[in-house]
């Protein structure tokens, strides 16, 4: 008897369904992905908060679910995932895969629909994310944005805090600029927004998504006239944190 979960999972148009199942734990697969971290060899224990940035149904216009919504799973057990949804449905089976920075979920629906959900680690506990759901009917739709991974670091499932910050800037003759967190090379920006007035949320375009431990933190930032930004900041459980450059 399978358990409930709340597999986050596209339905019909646009109404969102939450889903339960078991499976394999791990399997190997030979594909080359890219990335800054490595993906775990297993999930168990793991839970990863996912926060949309864009979605879409193939054919269609619109999203699937709005941007800035986040969607939990939680690998209890071979026969357990647990996570928020709007509805309810049983899953046949469930799989897991890694390779270097890419771990990849796939869940069987009973219903014969399945969701495949790719996670690109730039980090040790998270990256970017995207999500591939297709029905029975044939009808697919896609999700991406941005992850974050809690018990990466807790070896049987401790849970760590995380958060996340984005740096931007709207400097338009800078360049790129190169970004350093607590003396570590993270990134450049080579974007810039034309206003200061509507910040990014994390995963969106043009800006540098970090996440990172819960605490306090310090930056260096610095574009290709050899211009110098600096700042501390603090970083809290679960949260988004913007950081302008200007």
């Amino acid at each position: 008897m399978k358990k409930l979960a709340g597999v986050v999972f596209f339905l019909f148009s646009l109404f969102l369904l939450s889903a339960c199942g078991g499976g394999d734990l791990f399997e190997e697969d030979n594909v080359d992905y890219s990335g800054g971290g490595t993906a775990p060899s297993s999930i168990l224990n793991y839970t990863v908060v996912q926060t949309v940035s864009r979605s879409g149904l193939y054919g269609q216009s619109g999203e699937v679910i709005q941007a800035g919504e986040s969607i939990t799973y939680t690998f209890v057990d071979s026969s357990t995932v647990l996570g928020d949804g709007m509805v309810t449905l049983p899953t046949s089976s469930w799989s897991y895969r890694s390779n270097g920075s890419s771990g990849v979920v796939t869940l069987n629906y009973s219903s014969g629909s399945y969701s495949v959900d790719t996670y690109t680690f730039t980090s040790t506990n998270g990256g970017t994310y995207r999500s591939e759901m297709t029905l029975a009917t044939g009808s697919r739709a896609w999700q991406e944005g941005t992850f974050v991974v809690y018990g990466a670091n807790g070896g049987s499932g401790g849970y760590e805090a995380l958060g996340q910050i984005i740096f931007w800037t709207t400097v338009s003759d800078a360049g790129s600029i190169s970004i350093y967190v607590d003396g570590t090379y993270q990134g450049k920006l080579t974007q810039y927004f034309y206003s200061s007035g509507s910040a990014p949320a994390c995963g969106d375009t043009g800006g540098l998504t970090l996440t990172l431990s819960e605490g306090s933190h310090s930056f260096t930032a610095e574009d290709e006239n050899f211009k110098v930004w600096g700042g501390a900041f603090m970083i809290s459980d679960g949260t988004c944190l913007t950081q302008l450059i200007y």
